[in-house]
C-alpha cells in the first residue's frame, strides 16, 4: 500500500453516481472497497478533483477533524447529500452521546463497524435512493421556475382555492408580485370584459374535479387586457383525492390579435377582388430498490404511540462463541421525508403531465430524455419516438426559415449546452413523415455545480400562425402592387392604409395620407359615396 492512497481519501464511483470514502484506517478503507467493489469502483485522490459525489461515508476519527468542512459540502449543495458515519463497535458506549447529537445534523445514519456486507450495502442504497429523489425533484423544481408559461398551484381543501405557488412566468405574465397573489383566488385577474360564461365553465370543471381548457380574457396589474390560454388540472395522490389543482397560464394576445387581422385583411381582399379592374392571382409556394433483508414494523413506544422500525440481525464471533446482534432504528423521520418526497414528485409530475405546452428534456450528451404529452401533439411524433432521438438526429431534418440546414451547434438544445445561456422563440422546419412542420423552440439550461447537464425546451407547433403571417403579408403585396389606387378609411372617413399607387396619383407624401380625410384628396361626389358606404 502506498504512502499516498495511506493520506489521501478515496472516491467510490459506479456509472451514475459517487461515494466519497473518508476513513483513517487503511485496513477499513481497504476493506470496505472490496465490500463495494461489485458496485462500484474505488478511484484514488482528492476530493476536490471529482467534480461531485453523492454519498459521504465518514469514520468516527476523520468526522471529529472534518465535522464543518463536510457541513460546508453539504450547504453548497443544492440537493440532499447524505453523510453516513462508521463507529468501531467498542466505541460505541463512549461515543453514544456525542452520536445523538449529530445523527439528524449533518450525520444521517450511523453503522457499527465490523458489519456484514448486505448491512453496508442496504445503508447505502436506502441513503443513494433519498438522494436521487431529492435531484428528481430539485430538476422538477428548476424546470417549474424556468417555464417559459406561468405554471400555478392551488390548494382545493380550502373553500377559496387559495394559490400556493406561482412560477416567475405568472409573476411576468400578471404583473403582480409573488407576495400579492399568494393565498387568494386566481379571479383577481378577471374584470368588466371577463365572458361570466367561460368563467362558469371553469368553476364548474373545478367542481366536478377534472381538467378544463378555456381561451380567458384576463387583466395584469396594471389594468391592461390580456387574453389567457388557461388550463387547470386536478392532481390527485394515490388514493385518488385531489390534493391540488395546476394552473397553466398562457398569453394568446398576440395569437387572437393576428387571427382578427387576418380575418379583416381576408374581408379587405374578397371586397377588393370583387372591385378590382386587374386579375388578381395568389400562389402558394423516466426502479426504486428495496434490500429484500430488511424489516419494517411498527414498534410501541414507552408513551403509547406506534413508532415505524426498521430491524436487521447479524451473526458474529463473541469471546464465547457466536453472537447475534439486532439493529434497530427508528425512521420515522425517513418515512416522513419519503412520503414528502413522494408527494411532491407527484405533483411535479403532474404539473409535467398536463402542461398544455410541449416539453422536451434533453440531457448533457444530446439525448432526449422526457417528452411530455403536449409534446407528441406539436412534434407529431409518439413520446417513444421522441425519446428514441437525440436533439441532432438527421431524422428531424432541421431546416430554417430560407430552407437552408441548420448545423446541430445553431439548434436551441445544441445552443444552450454550448453557451449555458437560454434561446428564446428559435424558429426552424423539421420533417415528420415527409410533411413539412414548423416549431417555435424556447430553452434554458439546468446547471450542476455551474455545468449544464440538462437543457428544459418548450416546443410549439406554428405552421398554422406561420401561414397567416405569410398569408397577410401576400394580402399586403397584392394591395401595394395592384395598379389601382386603393385606400382604407376608418369610420370617420380618414386613411388608415394606402397603395404606392394611390400615394404616386396623389402627389401626397404617404405619411400626409395615413391619419387625414379623404376629403383631402376626393372630390364632392367620391367623399359622398364613402360616407354613405361608412
Amino acid at each position: 500500500m502506498s504512502d499516498q492512497r495511506s493520506k489521501q481519501p478515496a472516491v467510490l464511483e459506479s456509472a451514475d453516481e459517487r461515494g466519497l470514502l473518508l476513513v483513517a484506517g487503511e485496513r477499513d478503507r481497504d476493506l470496505l472497497a472490496d465490500r463495494l467493489a461489485e458496485r462500484y469502483e474505488v478511484v484514488e485522490g482528492d476530493p476536490d478533483d471529482f467534480g461531485r459525489f453523492d454519498l459521504c461515508i465518514v469514520d468516527a476519527p476523520t468526522y471529529r477533524r472534518a465535522a464543518e468542512d463536510i457541513s460546508a459540502l453539504r450547504g453548497d449543495t443544492e440537493t440532499y447529500l447524505p453523510v453516513l458515519l462508521l463507529v468501531e463497535d467498542r466505541q460505541r458506549v463512549r461515543e453514544a452521546e456525542w452520536l445523538a447529537e449529530e445523527v439528524g445534523g449533518t450525520v444521517d445514519d450511523v453503522l457499527v463497524i465490523p458489519t456484514p456486507k448486505h448491512e453496508l450495502d442496504a445503508r447505502v442504497e436506502a441513503l443513494l435512493r433519498a438522494r436521487r429523489q431529492s435531484q428528481r425533484l430539485a430538476l422538477f423544481r428548476r424546470a417549474m421556475d424556468e417555464a417559459t408559461v406561468g405554471i400555478s398551484i392551488a390548494n382545493p381543501t380550502h373553500p377559496e382555492n387559495p394559490l400556493v405557488y406561482v412560477n416567475d412566468g405568472f409573476c411576468r405574465l400578471t404583473g403582480y408580485d409573488r407576495e400579492e397573489v399568494l393565498g387568494r383566488n386566481c379571479r383577481f385577474l378577471q374584470g368588466p370584459d371577463t365572458e361570466e360564461a367561460t368563467v362558469d365553465r371553469v368553476r364548474a370543471a373545478i367542481d366536478a374535479e377534472e381538467p378544463v381548457t378555456v381561451e380567458l380574457l384576463n387583466y395584469r396589474a396594471d389594468g391592461e387586457r390580456f387574453w389567457n390560454l388557461l388550463t387547470i388540472a386536478p392532481v390527485r395522490n394515490d388514493d385518488g383525492e385531489v390534493t391540488h389543482f395546476l394552473g397553466f397560464q398562457r398569453d394568446i394576445t398576440e395569437r387572437i390579435r393576428r387571427e382578427q387581422e387576418v380575418r379583416r385583411e381576408r374581408e379587405r381582399f374578397e371586397a377588393l377582388a370583387r372591385t378590382a379592374t386587374d386579375a388578381i392571382l395568389v400562389v402558394d409556394a423516466d426502479g426504486v430498490v428495496r434490500y429484500w433483508d430488511m424489516a419494517r414494523f411498527s414498534g410501541l413506544h414507552a408513551d403509547g404511540h406506534e413508532v415505524p422500525l426498521e430491524v436487521s440481525l447479524a451473526e458474529f464471533e463473541g469471546p464465547d462463541g457466536p453472537l447475534f446482534a439486532g439493529i434497530v432504528r427508528d425512521i420515522t423521520e425517513r418515512e416522513a421525508l419519503e412520503s414528502e418526497l413522494r408527494t411532491e414528485r407527484e405533483l411535479l409530475e403532474g404539473v409535467f403531465d398536463t402542461s398544455p405546452v410541449g416539453i422536451v428534456v434533453v440531457d448533457a450528451d444530446g439525448d432526449i430524455i422526457r417528452a411530455n404529452r403536449a409534446a407528441e401533439a406539436e412534434l407529431g411524433l409518439t413520446r417513444s419516438e421522441i425519446v428514441s432521438r437525440t436533439y441532432a438526429d438527421p431524422d428531424w431534418d432541421a431546416f430554417d426559415l430560407d430552407g437552408e440546414p441548420v448545423p446541430d451547434a445553431e439548434l436551441p438544445a445544441g445552443r444552450v449546452l454550448r453557451t449555458g445561456e437560454p434561446v428564446e422563440d428559435y424558429r426552424h422546419g423539421i420533417r415528420v413523415d415527409g410533411e413539412t412542420r414548423w416549431i417555435s423552440v424556447n430553452a434554458a439550461p439546468m446547471t450542476d455545480d455551474g455545468e449544464v447537464s440538462a437543457v428544459v425546451a418548450s416546443v410549439e407547433d406554428i405552421t398554422d400562425r406561420l401561414e397567416r403571417e405569410r398569408e397577410l403579408e401576400r394580402y399586403e403585396t397584392i394591395v401595394q402592387t395592384t395598379t389601382d389606387p386603393i385606400y382604407v378609411v376608418d369610420r370617420e372617413g380618414c386613411f388608415v392604409r394606402v397603395n404606392d399607387a394611390l400615394v404616386e396619383a396623389s402627389g401626397y407624401d404617404r405619411e400626409e395620407l395615413l391619419g387625414s380625410h379623404v376629403s383631402m384628396i376626393a372630390d364632392e361626389g367620391t367623399v359622398e359615396r364613402t360616407e354613405a358606404v361608412i
